[in-house]
């Protein structure tokens, strides 16, 4: 039996996980590589097998694109030539000026990065296996968000909506439970550090969508590498 800790950090890649009817705002929304890092503490029985909980933080990042036709959009002309009068004597030309409203077609355009991030606790079980100074590790198990922060601006019911807050009118993920597997692979430089690379998934078993009718349960999977400490 020993105990193990290990700080990890690398990046996320994720999908909003729509179900089979998606919100206005889905086609103008694309996910973008994100972030992740976290602590986790292992205690290891006989055989192998373990027990882990920890502390992560994932930052998930999105861009809304949107652009909307504005008709008869009024744009003023200012110090413009209105009108052109001639001496009929001296056939000089007098210039007059002043200001010209002129109505044309306009498109607004909206490019906006989203942002949200979720403070976790997983918590998982699983098995490791050891060769010389190799170690793999495969566990399966959980994930509770205990505080997430979600800001940005989106499309809701056909306008322009900006939001922040771990309740919105689009999104509540605190709370929410993921599910989560991780496979690590260490190399023990020493009896007691070690070097690790690992990759994680998570899909969440909450329902994020605050909209009738909508459902949005992201998934995430990520790669990250770090370091270990084993207590004897």
């Amino acid at each position: 039996p020993e105990d193990r800790v290990s700080v990890m950090g690398g990046v996320a890649f994720w999908n909003m996980g729509y179900g089979s009817d998606e919100p206005e705002r889905a086609r103008f929304e694309e996910t973008l590589v994100s972030f992740t890092g976290g602590v986790n503490y292992t205690h290891v029985f006989r055989n192998g097998f373990f027990a882990m909980v920890g502390l992560n933080y994932m930052q998930l990042e999105s861009r809304f694109e949107w652009s909307q036709e504005v008709g008869n959009f009024t744009v003023t002309l200012t110090d413009t030539i209105t009108q052109v009068q001639v001496n009929a004597l001296t056939g000089e030309y007098t210039y007059v000026r002043g200001d010209v409203d002129v109505s044309v077609g306009a498109e607004r355009s909206v490019i906006h990065y989203n942002s949200t991030r979720l403070f976790q606790v997983p918590f998982a079980i699983g098995k490791s296996w050891t060769w010389n100074r190799w170690q793999t590790d495969l566990m399966v198990g959980g994930v509770l968000n205990v505080h997430t922060s979600n800001t940005g601006r989106t499309i809701y019911k056909g306008e322009l909506l900006d939001y922040n807050g771990a309740s919105t009118d689009i999104i509540s993920n605190q709370w929410a439970i993921h599910g989560m597997g991780m496979a690590n692979v260490t190399y023990r430089v020493t009896e007691q550090i070690g070097v690790t690379a690992g990759l994680q998934f998570q899909k969440s078993i909450s329902n994020w969508s605050t909209e009738e009718g909508i459902e949005m349960r992201p998934y995430m999977f990520g790669g990250q590498v770090g370091l270990s400490y084993t207590f004897k």
